[in-house]
């Protein structure tokens, strides 16, 4: 929005521009802005209501979650697809969110 400040403005635009790099995290956001990491989370959280890492998992996520129910693409594929470097932390992950594995969460949906 018009009126996020440039921090959080600059992380929002890299999160939507690497977030699929399991190699980023809040530590190159951080590097890249220039930025504390306290300073980061304090601004983020304002803005958003979430923290930078909240925020970028929840992004990996909801990409994994379509990615999940559109295809029959192994997990394993679509959780390195998505950002996480390991897929047994994906499914853990995934079931805390949504209640079910990314499996089951799949075969609901007549996947």
């Amino acid at each position: 929005t018009s009126n996020t400040c440039p921090i959080t403005a600059g992380a929002l635009q890299l999160i939507h521009k690497r977030a699929f790099d399991a190699a980023f995290n809040v530590a190159a956001m951080v590097d890249a802005l220039g930025c504390s990491r306290s300073h980061l989370t304090r601004r983020f959280l304002a803005a958003t209501a979430s923290t930078p890492l909240e925020y970028l998992l929840q992004y990996r996520l909801d990409a994994a979650r379509k990615a999940v129910l559109s295809g029959d693409e192994p997990i394993r594929e679509v959780a390195r697809r998505c950002g996480f470097a390991s897929s047994n932390y994906f499914c853990r992950i995934f079931r805390q969110r949504y209640h079910m594995t990314p499996k089951s969460y799949r075969l609901a949906s007549g996947g």
